[in-house]
């Protein structure tokens, strides 16, 4: 189980997650949606640990260990995580990186990484739909996962490759027994392709409301995240105490 209690995140002097809980069963996936610079990518890289943001309150619970103040070395071990912008390394081949765990690979991919990323560097002078896949096929090939993080997996893709894009999302999950999974987003288009649990809205760094994910989407769609603030419906008591 994953659990975040009253987390609050801040980068200088600025609060960007203010008092946010949630809780995710194993082997289940979950979606966040909301503005841009609501909070949604700072709460991933806050889960890791990544040195940009401060944990100045609150705890994070994964399996019942602490992750609040714990080396990002050890946290990632177990831990997948797909930023929003992968950088690009040169001088270090993709092949190199997957070296021994290529043979993993689903062979009706090939023509999609070994032919024509196998021998580039890691993401360089890629597109972000192709810098996407390279990063899930590096996720794919991991071992003993229990959580994944996913910053706009579908970002950048067409649409022809998001069905690849949900496919080795689902192929992880297969790999990894009561994988914990969160993907942010603003594409409704992968939730036809993947299944999700449910979906939460963020604002101003605070989870407001919780729901089925395709009902949550149409909502946002067809009115904006100005509705979420006043909807109730879907209000399951995940948000902002009353």
């Amino acid at each position: 189980m994953f659990v975040v209690r009253n987390l609050v995140v801040m980068s200088g002097k600025t609060r960007l997650i203010n008092g946010l809980n949630l809780k995710i069963l194993k082997n289940q996936t979950i979606v966040i949606f909301g503005p841009n610079g609501s909070g949604k990518s700072t709460f991933l890289r806050s889960i890791l640990g990544l040195s940009e943001v401060r944990i100045v309150g609150g705890e994070i619970f994964l399996d019942g260990k602490a992750l609040v103040d714990e080396k990002i070395s050890k946290i990632s071990v177990s831990i997948g995580y797909m930023m929003q912008h992968p950088p690009s390394i040169q001088g270090l081949s993709l092949a190199s990186v997957m070296s021994e765990s290529t043979k993993h690979l689903p062979t009706k991919y090939e023509k999609y990484v070994f032919t024509p990323f196998m021998k580039r560097d890691v993401n360089y002078n890629l597109s972000g739909g192709e810098r996407k896949l390279c990063e899930l096929y590096q996720l794919y090939n991991r071992d003993n996962l229990k959580m994944l993080l996913l910053d706009e997996p579908d970002s950048g893709v067409d649409i022809e490759n998001i069905g690849i894009v949900a496919d080795l999302i689902q192929r992880i999950r297969d790999k990894n027994p009561g994988l914990i999974s969160i993907i942010v987003t603003h594409n409704g288009e992968i939730l036809n392709k993947i299944r999700v649990e449910k979906a939460y809205v963020m604002i101003e760094g605070e989870i407001i409301c919780a729901g089925e994910a395709q009902k949550i989407y149409k909502t946002i769609r067809e009115n904006g995240y100005s509705k979420c603030l006043k909807c109730k419906l879907i209000n399951d008591n995940y948000g902002k105490k009353k």
